[in-house]
């Protein structure tokens, strides 16, 4: 994984890593402390790291810092991506 490279230091989350199960991928991250931070989106693609938050399926949108993405294909390889963003919906460069 690679450090977040963010528009506004308040957006930035790290720590997103992804732990594969049966049909499911468990997701986890650190949200960034900032009294702007509004939430985080998690996007999924099978083709490649999603490329900003229209990018892919959303299996995430809130203010947690851990999701389960469930009903995945067995033998998919699935890429994941955090956004996260402010209260105006300014969303930083997401993290993989």
């Amino acid at each position: 994984m690679s450090p977040p490279s963010c528009a506004r230091a308040s957006h930035c989350r790290s720590g997103l890593t992804a732990s594969p199960g049966y049909a499911e991928v468990a997701l986890r991250w650190i949200n960034p402390t900032n009294a702007d931070f509004a939430g985080v989106r998690i996007q999924r693609k099978t083709d490649g790291f999603p490329a900003g938050v229209g990018n892919g399926t959303t299996v995430y949108n809130g203010k947690g810092t851990n999701a389960t993405d469930t009903g995945l294909a067995s033998g998919t390889t699935y890429y994941y991506a955090a956004f996260s963003y402010d209260s105006a919906t300014n969303y930083a460069s997401g993290s993989t």
